[in-house]
């Protein structure tokens, strides 16, 4: 398997897309079939300080405001 992070990344942000804008179960379910190592450990961070915060999957100013941390480590770990 190569360490290809932003490939894997892309295949989780399309997963996650598809996801109910309040399923926070799929958006895991994304993230544990798409990623691995920090990228994983990040998304699942994200996630769940969405749903703590009540963001919607994809509210993009949600995450930004509330999830700061977490939206730059899934970042730097997706190499955006």
């Amino acid at each position: 398997m190569k360490n290809d992070a932003g490939g894997t990344c892309d295949a989780f942000f399309d997963c996650s897309e598809s996801c109910a804008s309040d399923d926070y179960e799929c958006a895991n379910t994304c993230s544990t079939n798409n990623l691995s190592g920090s990228a994983l450990s990040s998304a699942q961070a994200l996630t769940s300080c969405m749903q703590s915060f009540g963001c919607a999957l994809g509210d993009e100013s949600c995450s930004e405001q509330n999830c700061g941390p977490e939206t730059d480590s899934l970042a730097q770990a997706c190499g955006l």
